[in-house]
């Protein structure tokens, strides 16, 4: 299975020993018509290399894609109704990590993320960088998305 870099960076992108690469997304539709279901067989393993919760990008990907999602526990993998692409599944994951998952000083993927409960800082979700120890409020909307992730994290 090919490798997907989790970086923005060219140097990275061109790099083929760069050392933060996940499977490809396995994406699989299945169902009859009418009644179609987006499978992310490999949600649960993608989620365990970029430390976050598959409940979290499974949640951004629903509300970019407009439609609900689920877990499939025979499959132990996410689910959206309907059918989508790859290419439409990939863009909104992607979309997470460059927020959610990669420092936007050091364009690496160990960000930490945590609430901020302090009243002298502004509330939101913060993030910790473990390479480069930058700390700050992660730069996302506030949509539903956000909230959603802010409860959850």
């Amino acid at each position: 299975m090919s490798k997907i870099h989790l970086a923005t960076k060219e140097s990275a992108l061109s790099d083929p020993s760069y050392r933060y690469q996940i499977d490809k997304l396995d994406i699989k539709a299945q169902g009859k018509q009418g009644n179609m279901t987006t499978y992310f067989l490999n949600s649960e393993g993608i989620a365990d290399k970029i430390s976050r919760s598959s409940k979290l990008f499974g949640k951004y990907i629903s509300n970019g894609l407009s439609c609900p999602s689920g877990f499939d526990k025979e499959k132990s993998c996410l689910t959206f109704k309907g059918t989508y692409s790859y290419d439409q599944i990939f863009k909104y994951f992607m979309e997470f990590v460059q927020v959610y998952v990669l420092c936007p000083i050091c364009d690496y993927p160990e960000m930490r993320l945590y609430n901020q409960k302090d009243k002298a800082k502004k509330l939101g979700i913060y993030y910790h960088c473990e390479s480069c120890g930058s700390d700050n409020l992660v730069n996302a909307k506030l949509d539903k998305t956000y909230e959603f992730i802010e409860k959850n994290i």
